[in-house]
């Protein structure tokens, strides 16, 4: 029987970042002789998306595409003829990866997924392979988007009714003032949340709840009047409601868990969103009342004071940024661990999930939680 066993250096995780390098080892082992064109390791990543037609469930609409296709041969060639004897095979390899490439994802209508594949191509029979999948972060660097350190303030206002004399209605307000310390967090990282009432009303709020939710879009290119929306709550926090004719101050903290980072632009096939959705529960069946506001996940948190030296924002216009610069280092700051991701579902069978970083350290935007 021939196994294989597919190492990256100094990296058990098998975690890595757009732009950098794989540098790895790969063992052969041949319980027999066999002769082979060639053996070649296959640097492979790519998005599949795929769902049924909601009119039509016989027919699937499906798209693929491929960002790293990198084939090395580690012997032999494609009209190679060697033959191999039985026994242990030691290999190394290198593999340079483009900044560009999207973070690994695992989704109900679609992934993207990255594998290094060995192959071992038979002359006279088919090729066998092996295979051990990888993740792939692309950094998103917070600091580089000045605008992400502005605090968020939502505002929101409800009329319920309440009845007078002959039957007569009259509409009391609801105001709401939601507000956060700043607009993007990291996995690890808290999102504090305050919530001010006034409450005019007389009805009283029995609680307030606040959903930090994944939005996940899938396309399909080729037919861009079709696709999925796929909405996942990640974290979910409830705190007090507010009685009738008050006002009150809430306060709401969610930590942000391991979850892949905004980005809405590498990939043409899945886009990744997220927004946090605060919930009103009101009593007697009455409508609740609900806001929502955008927040941005990155890979590497927004800094104290941080200053940006003007070469290091060259050519970035987003925080969107490959590894160089104080987006790699970790020196002044606690590194991260790195988790697997939640409530990930992927497309097929597979136990692989990615894994993202989690920071620990607290700022001075955050409160404790």
């Amino acid at each position: 029987m021939t196994t294989c066993n597919i190492t990256f250096e100094n990296n058990s995780m098998k975690i890595v970042h757009s732009g950098q390098s794989i540098r790895g080892a790969v063992q052969l082992n041949l319980n027999r002789d066999i002769n082979v064109r060639g053996i070649y390791i296959h640097m492979y990543g790519g998005a599949y998306t795929s769902w049924r037609d909601r009119l039509q469930l016989c027919k699937t609409h499906a798209d693929n595409e491929d960002y790293l296709n990198q084939r090395t041969y580690l012997v032999g060639a494609t009209n190679g003829h060697i033959r191999l004897a039985a026994g242990t095979y030691n290999y190394t390899f290198n593999c340079k990866l483009q900044s560009s490439l999207p973070t690994s994802f695992e989704g109900k209508h679609g992934f993207i997924r990255y594998t290094a594949l060995v192959v071992v191509d038979h002359q006279n029979s088919k090729e066998k392979t092996f295979s051990e999948p990888f993740t792939v972060i692309r950094d998103i660097n917070l600091n580089y988007n000045p605008e992400l350190r502005n605090r968020i303030i939502v505002e929101k206002e409800k009329l319920y009714k309440r009845s007078l004399i002959l039957f007569c209605w009259c509409p009391d307000p609801i105001k709401l003032i939601i507000r956060t310390p700043v607009a993007a967090y990291t996995p690890g990282q808290v999102i504090n949340l305050d919530i001010i009432v006034d409450n005019k009303s007389a009805v009283p709020i029995s609680n307030f709840i606040a959903l930090l939710i994944r939005e996940v879009t899938y396309t399909k290119p080729r037919d861009s009047n079709d696709q999925r929306v796929e909405r996942t709550t990640i974290t979910k926090e409830i705190g007090d409601g507010c009685d009738k004719y008050k006002n009150k101050i809430i306060l709401l903290n969610i930590k942000v868990p391991s979850t892949p980072p905004t980005d809405a632009t590498a990939s043409n096939l899945i886009k990744i969103e997220y927004y946090v959705h605060i919930i009103g529960t009101m009593p007697c069946c009455r409508a609740n009342i609900r806001t929502n506001f955008p927040i941005t996940i990155g890979t590497f948190p927004l800094r104290n004071n941080m200053t940006i030296q003007s070469n290091q924002m060259s050519n970035t216009n987003s925080p969107h940024s490959s590894r160089n610069g104080f987006s790699t280092s970790y020196e002044d700051d606690e590194p991260p661990i790195y988790k697997e991701t939640v409530q990930s579902k992927g497309k097929a069978n597979t136990n692989f999930k990615p894994k993202y970083a989690v920071f620990n350290h607290t700022t001075a935007y955050s409160r404790s939680s």
